[in-house]
C-alpha cells in the first residue's frame, strides 16, 4: 500500500481502529474488516490482550499488576489509534506479523497460557508476607483504575470527545457565534454545573452528570449529556452519551430543550 492510500485508510478508519482497542471487537474486526491495513494491525495487537485478559480472569490467582498494565495499554492504544499512529505495543508485533489463523490463534494462546504459569510460579514462590503485600497492591489498584464500568466510561468519553467535539476554536468564531456559545454555558453553570474550559469544546460537571458542549462552527454545535433520561429524543447515541445539535439560529428554543436534558 502506498502513502497515499496508508493516509487514506487511516484518515477513514482511525475511529474503528481504536474501537479495536475496547478489546472485546478486536477479533470481530480482524474478521470484518479485511480491507483496512491500518484497522488489522491495531485490532491484532487488541487481540493478544484480549487472550491476556481472558487468562487473567480465568485463572485463579489475583493478578493487579498484569489487569493494569492490560487496561493502561488499552487505554493508550485506543488514544494512538484514533490520533492515526501506527503504535507498536513492544513484544506484540511479531505475533502480529502472524497470519491469525485459528491455529496460529490456537499456539499463541498454548504459548501465553504456559508463560501465565511460569511468571505466576514465581510470583507465589515467596513468603505469606508477600501475599499480605500483592492484597495490598491489589486493594490500591482497585481504588486507583475502578471496575470495568469506569473503565468503559472513560474511553466512551474520549471516543465521543475525539469524533464529535473537536471543532473550531471558539476565538476564531463570529461576534454572532460566540455570544450564542457564551448564553449556553452560562445557562449550564446557572445549572449548577462546574466548568472545565477548553479551546475547542466546554465540559460541565454536576454529581455523576457531565455535559460537552463543542464541534463549534458559526451555525451552531453538539452538546453530549451522559445518563440522560431523554435518551428517545436523542439525535444520537453513543453507549451512556446522548447527542443533540444545537442551531444558534433558533437559540431561544434550543435552551428551552436543553433546559429540559439537564
Amino acid at each position: 500500500m502506498d502513502q497515499a492510500n496508508k493516509n487514506s485508510d487511516i484518515e477513514k478508519n482511525r475511529d474503528v481502529a481504536a474501537f479495536a482497542w475496547t478489546l472485546i471487537f478486536a477479533p470481530v474486526l480482524i474478521v470484518m474488516r479485511k480491507d483496512s491495513e491500518f484497522i488489522q494491525f491495531h485490532a491484532k495487537q487488541a487481540l493478544v490482550f484480549l487472550i491476556l485478559a481472558v487468562l487473567i480472569a480465568v485463572l485463579p490467582y489475583n493478578l493487579p499488576k498484569l489487569n493494569i498494565l492490560t487496561v493502561a495499554i488499552a487505554v493508550a492504544g485506543f488514544i494512538n489509534a484514533n490520533q492515526g499512529r501506527w503504535w507498536k505495543v513492544p513484544f506484540v508485533s511479531g505475533i502480529i506479523n502472524q497470519d491469525l489463523t485459528p491455529q496460529n490463534i490456537t499456539h499463541i494462546l498454548k504459548n501465553l497460557s504456559l508463560n501465565s504459569i511460569d511468571i505466576i510460579q514465581r510470583i507465589f514462590k515467596n513468603t505469606a508476607s508477600h501475599s499480605h503485600e500483592v492484597a495490598k497492591k491489589a486493594h490500591e489498584a482497585h481504588e486507583n483504575v475502578g471496575d470495568l464500568k469506569g473503565q468503559m466510561s472513560f474511553l466512551e468519553r474520549e471516543f465521543v470527545k475525539e469524533k464529535y467535539l473537536r471543532g473550531h476554536n471558539k476565538s476564531e468564531l463570529s461576534k454572532k457565534a460566540q455570544e450564542a456559545i457564551n448564553k449556553i454555558e452560562v445557562l449550564l453553570i446557572n445549572h449548577k454545573f462546574i466548568q472545565d474550559d477548553n479551546s475547542d469544546f466546554s465540559s460541565f460537571t454536576k454529581s455523576q452528570t457531565e455535559v460537552l458542549f463543542g464541534n463549534f462552527d458559526n451555525k451552531g454545535g453538539v452538546i453530549f449529556v451522559n445518563f440522560t433520561k431523554n435518551k428517545d429524543s436523542a439525535d444520537l447515541t453513543f453507549g451512556s452519551w446522548c447527542g443533540f445539535a444545537v442551531v444558534f439560529d433558533d437559540l431561544d428554543k434550543e435552551i428551552s430543550k436543553i433546559k429540559c436534558l439537564i
